[in-house]
């Protein structure tokens, strides 16, 4: 069966898929707004 036309799973597309994973640990510098990081400094 070939199933290269057929448009990939949700989970295989995601774009946000790397916010879920990195939501086991403290997040990206990039990701961390300044403002935010003020109130969610406890990441141990």
């Amino acid at each position: 069966m070939t199933n290269h036309l057929q448009p990939r799973p949700m989970y295989m597309r995601e774009p946000h898929r790397q916010f879920k994973r990195d939501n086991r640990g403290p997040p990206p510098k990039h990701m961390v707004s300044p403002a935010a990081s003020l109130h969610t400094t406890d990441y141990s």
